[in-house]
């Protein structure tokens, strides 16, 4: 597995863990980050939706993918800039600036790994 298609795996198994633990134990992740507990189904689902995407990132570096790996950048710094949007509009906790940094690092990695690979090809 070269370095982008790892990035992208990493990427996916964090999905798949916050998919897990937001749709079947919300209230134990919020908790852990210090937020009240949830009571609408919402966050439940949320962790559905984490759970598919992280199952299409990890297929997509199994099988190399290539024309997918830019694509993920470019909607991870998006969610970026719509996380620390919402924390300064006061619509979401400042704890996702956490979830930002995460976007932005992990893109940034792919990125860059993306850069390397296709100069070598």
């Amino acid at each position: 597995m070269n370095n982008v298609a790892l990035s992208l795996f990493v990427f996916g198994i964090y999905c798949i863990v916050n998919g897990l633990g937001f749709s079947f134990s919300p209230n134990f992740f919020l908790k852990l980050l210090s937020q009240p507990e949830a009571t609408e189904p919402y966050i439940r689902i949320a962790g559905a939706l984490l759970l598919a995407i992280g199952y299409y990132y990890i297929q997509v570096a199994r099988k190399d993918l290539r024309t997918f790996y830019m694509w993920t950048v470019q909607v991870r710094v998006v969610v970026f800039l719509l996380f620390i949007i919402f924390t300064l509009l006061k619509w979401a906790p400042p704890i996702l600036y956490l979830f930002a940094a995460i976007e932005l690092i992990g893109s940034i990695w792919t990125f860059f790994a993306f850069r390397a690979t296709s100069k070598v090809n």
